[in-house]
């Protein structure tokens, strides 16, 4: 079935198609997620099967399964994958000025834009909300991540530029019992039923370790989901902020943790690509635009 291995000239537009069946273990799902049908996905995947002259999936009953051939190539595909997006990015940065800006923001930037945009309106902003930034932004999805922490696999390919100084506070409706009180200790959150917002700060590493056994009743994707639970009286919730500078909101109130948790907002980008024009002139404008506005991520109740 398979030639005998020789020259080696294999068509990269078929690696997704390969990771992806790798993925599900299904041509079905596989195929849907691509929008390609199952033959020509199939086709493709055998097509770099021959050119290494062996098969790299067992089928099972079940399904794909990546045998011991397969296991040895996936990071390699997973590579070229990567250095396939990056290459494309870098040739075709400067393609198109009014392209999107793509950005991802832990906290709450929509100050810094609305300014952007004011001075710049010849730009737009695509905003990625997707599982694994970190990786995005390395492969070339996204221009620009504002993050609390990296992983250290990271860092040396990344850009750090300080941009906000937060910490976690507490929301309330104004009558809850502990809202007569100046803060709110860790040991009163864990008597507590919490709504979440899904990519809250306040659930990454730096704060997660202190609260595993939080009682959260609901993650939601939406602040103004949040505040409507909250007042609601469903739960109180976990933000992000300063106590100071938190606007008052109907209903609600807003204290401090005591002992206070404490974090740095920064901004990422590659540093070993050039920067497209529009995220460049956003990050350039960013740095001025940051040193007037240290209540940037003020709260999700603004």
């Amino acid at each position: 079935m398979y030639p005998e291995k020789g020259g080696f000239a294999m068509e990269t537009n078929y690696i997704p198609e390969f990771l992806a069946l790798a993925e599900y273990g299904s041509s079905y799902v596989a195929a849907e997620k691509l929008f390609v049908s199952q033959s020509t996905l199939l086709r493709h995947v055998q097509s770099i099967e021959e050119e290494f002259g062996m098969p790299l999936f067992d089928r099972t009953r079940k399904g794909f399964v990546l045998n011991a051939e397969g296991q040895i190539f996936l990071p390699y595909a997973q590579q070229i994958d990567s250095l396939k997006k990056r290459c494309h990015s870098m040739l075709h940065r400067d393609d198109d000025d009014k392209k999107a800006i793509r950005v991802y923001a832990e906290g709450k930037i929509i100050d810094l834009i609305m300014d952007f945009h004011k001075v710049h309106p010849e730009f737009s902003f695509d905003y990625y909300n997707q599982p694994d930034v970190q990786q995005a932004l390395f492969d070339g999805e996204i221009d620009i991540a504002f993050l609390t922490n990296v992983s250290p696999r990271y860092i040396p390919h990344f850009q750090e530029i300080p941009f906000a100084k937060e910490e976690v506070l507490v929301l309330l409706y104004d009558d809850h019992p502990l809202a007569a009180q100046q803060s709110v200790s860790l040991e009163h959150l864990r008597e507590e039923k919490l709504v979440m917002l899904v990519n809250e700060v306040a659930s990454h590493d730096k704060f997660s370790s202190e609260t595993s056994h939080l009682n959260i009743v609901a993650s939601v994707p939406a602040g103004p989901d949040v505040i409507r639970m909250v007042r609601e009286k469903m739960g109180i919730s976990i933000i992000h902020g300063r106590a100071d500078t938190v606007p008052p909101a109907p209903g609600l109130k807003v204290l401090p943790l005591d002992p206070p948790i404490e974090y740095e907002l920064n901004i990422y980008f590659r540093n070993d690509i050039p920067l497209r024009r529009g995220p460049e002139m956003f990050v350039n404008f960013a740095k001025r635009w940051m040193v007037n506005h240290q209540e940037v991520n003020q709260s999700l109740i603004e």
